[in-house]
């Protein structure tokens, strides 16, 4: 099952700097929901809890997320230098996931490297866009059997 990659889902790109862009001041607690596609299964519904610790450029978050009773803990730590980001991600059931990309105003674009295969290679697009001071939209884009797909969707907001 994938559900690893609702967690993965969660990799909610966070990231810092001096100045004020999409991301800063995330620290603190969030929760979430969206959908997870799931094969065979289809889109599922999954709800997410996350803390975020920021110290200067660096950002570590861990949290959990659930489907019925299933759970899956995830964790990740992201460094920005400037526009660029780097980081990884612990959750993924293919093992530690690179994360690479740059953030904007509002918002911040990740390649993710898997560790091994998932749906059929070892790339997604994460993309994070920030709505306020209380509030992100999170997504991640996939090549499924030929054709790009959101493989899933959520809507974090402070606790």
């Amino acid at each position: 099952m994938k559900f690893a990659i609702a967690s993965a889902l969660l990799m909610t790109a966070f990231t810092t700097s001096a100045n004020a862009d999409a991301l800063h001041g995330l620290s603190g607690s969030w929760t979430g929901s969206g959908k997870v596609l799931v094969e065979p299964l289809g889109r599922i519904p999954v709800k997410c809890t996350m803390n975020v610790d920021q110290t200067g450029p660096q950002t570590a978050m861990t949290g959990t997320c659930r489907y019925g009773i299933l759970k899956k803990s995830f964790g990740m730590k992201l460094a920005a230098d400037g526009t660029a980001v780097r980081g990884e991600y612990d959750g993924a059931r293919t093992g530690v996931a690179n994360l690479q990309g740059n953030k904007s105003a509002d918002r911040v674009v990740l390649d993710i490297g898997w560790a091994a295969p998932v749906n059929g290679d070892r790339t997604a697009r994460l993309t994070v866009v920030r709505q306020g001071p209380n509030q992100f939209m999170q997504t991640v884009g996939d090549r499924v059997d030929g054709k790009d797909v959101t493989t899933s969707s959520f809507t974090f907001r402070r606790m």
